[in-house]
C-alpha cells in the first residue's frame, strides 16, 4: 500500500487562508501528528482529508488514487472527533456495530468484529452499557473502535484527549499508541498539546497560521527545531543574551536557543557565568529553577536525584552548560 499524499493544498474561509500550499506524506502504518496552536490549519486538514471540505486547491492522493473530489461515504476513513459523537440511545456494542449495520454486513460477522473490538480496546465487559454511563476514558475507547471496526483506510483522530483529566490522558496515549501497533492502521492525530505529540508519534508536522514549519521524529523537532516558532511552541527554551552566549562558548549570533535541560548550576564558577537563584518549583521528578544573570532571566531544569534541593531562593550560583558530566 502506497503513502497518503497532500500535494500543495489550500484552503480559504472567505478572505483568509487556513491553509496555504501544504504538502505532506503520511506513510502506510504510520501515526503520524499535526501539532499546531489553535487556529493553524490543522483541524482545516483533517477535515479536507475525511472530504467534509473541499480544498480550495491542491489534491488528496492516497493508494495512488485522487480522491480530492470523493465524498466522505467513499473514503473509507475512520473519525474519531473531539466530542467522539457517540450515539447515547445506544449501548456500547450497538455504537461499535454502527458502521458495519450502515455496510448491510451479515449478523454473525457483525459480531465477530465486535467481539474483537471490544477486546481489542479492553470495553468486552461493558458492552451491554449505555453511554452515559461511561467514563470518558471509555466513551474515547467506544470511538476508537467505532472508527477501527469499518477497517479504514486511515484514523483521523481531532483533538481526541482534549476532554480528559491530566492523568487520564497519559494513560489514554499509551493505550492509543498500543492500539495503533496492534491494527497497523495508519492514523493522523490532530492536537495543539506538545506533550502528547511527542510522547505518541512516529512523525510530527509543526504547523503555524496555515503552513508547515517543519516534519519530523519526536526528537528531531525538540532537539533540533529549525526556526524560532518550532523552538518556542515545542517545549521551553531560553533565548541567552549575546553576552551570556559568547561566555558560555557559544556563537552569539547562531547558537543562543537553548533548552532549560541543557543547562547546569553549581557551586562553582568553572567554565560558567554568575547567576542568582530568583525562583525554584520543585514538582517530583525535577526542579525547576528560574535565575537572573546580569543580562537576562533564565529557566534551568535538574532532575530530582533524591538528595534534597541543590539551591533555594537567593543562592548565588554559576550556570553552565550541560556537557554530559
Amino acid at each position: 500500500m502506497q503513502s497518503i499524499v497532500l500535494e500543495n493544498i489550500s484552503h480559504k474561509y472567505g478572505d483568509t487562508y487556513a491553509l496555504q500550499n501544504v504538502s505532506l506524506e503520511i506513510k502506510h502504518g504510520e501515526l503520524f501528528t499535526l501539532l499546531g496552536p489553535s487556529g493553524c490549519g490543522k483541524t482545516t486538514m483533517l477535515r479536507i482529508i475525511a472530504g467534509f471540505l473541499q480544498p480550495t486547491a491542491g489534491s488528496v492522493i492516497i493508494d495512488g488514487e485522487d480522491i480530492t473530489r470523493q465524498p466522505p461515504e467513499k473514503r473509507g476513513m475512520g473519525v474519531v472527533f473531539q466530542n467522539y459523537a457517540l450515539f447515547p440511545n445506544m449501548t456500547v456494542e450497538e455504537n461499535i456495530a454502527y458502521g458495519l449495520r450502515l455496510q448491510k454486513l451479515d449478523k454473525a460477522e457483525i459480531e465477530k468484529r465486535c467481539d474483537r473490538f471490544l477486546a481489542l480496546t479492553g470495553m468486552e465487559d461493558y458492552r451491554s452499557r449505555k453511554i452515559d454511563a461511561l467514563s470518558g476514558g471509555q466513551q474515547q475507547r467506544v470511538a476508537i473502535a467505532r472508527a477501527l471496526i469499518i477497517s479504514p483506510r486511515m484514523l483521523l483522530l481531532d483533538e481526541p484527549m482534549s476532554n480528559l483529566d491530566v492523568a487520564l490522558r497519559a494513560r489514554m496515549r499509551q493505550e492509543l499508541q498500543d492500539i495503533q501497533r496492534q491494527t497497523g492502521v495508519t492514523t493522523l492525530f490532530i492536537t495543539h498539546d506538545q506533550q502528547e505529540a511527542l510522547g505518541i508519534s512516529q512523525r510530527i508536522a509543526v504547523m503555524d497560521h496555515g503552513t508547515v514549519q517543519q516534519v519530523g521524529s519526536p526528537r528531531q523537532i525538540y532537539d533540533h527545531p529549525e526556526n524560532e516558532f518550532v523552538a518556542q511552541f515545542v517545549g521551553t527554551i531560553n533565548r541567552l543574551s549575546p553576552a551570556d552566549a559568547a561566555d558560555l562558548g557559544l556563537d552569539a549570533q547562531a547558537s543562543r536557543l537553548v533548552r532549560p535541560e541543557q543547562l547546569v548550576l553549581s557551586g562553582e564558577g568553572v567554565d560558567g557565568i554568575p547567576v542568582i537563584v530568583d525562583h525554584v518549583l520543585f514538582d517530583g521528578s525535577c526542579c525547576r529553577y528560574t535565575v537572573k544573570s546580569a543580562n537576562d532571566i533564565y529557566r534551568v531544569v535538574a532532575l530530582n536525584r533524591g538528595d534534597g534541593d541543590a539551591f533555594s531562593t537567593g543562592s548565588r550560583v554559576y550556570m553552565r552548560l550541560w556537557n554530559g558530566r
